[in-house]
């Protein structure tokens, strides 16, 4: 209930996120955990598993996932 009266007090709007931009942000968040030294600046520079994600979330294409 905090964090729902700081974004109204912050007049912060939340919208949908796609999916694939959640992975995008799992993948660079996994990387950086067991890389502790490395900055990310360009897209170009994602590890392989935040590449695929980031190109169909910049392009709006939807993402199929197998479980």
């Amino acid at each position: 209930m905090e964090t729902r009266r700081a974004t109204v007090q912050a007049n912060v709007i939340v919208r949908h996120c796609f999916i694939e931009v959640n992975q995008v942000a799992d993948a660079l968040a996994k990387y950086c955990l067991y890389n502790k030294d490395v900055l990310i600046f360009d897209p170009k520079d994602f590890p392989k598993d935040a590449t695929g994600p980031y190109t169909l979330a910049k392009f709006r294409m939807p993402s199929i996932r197998h479980r």
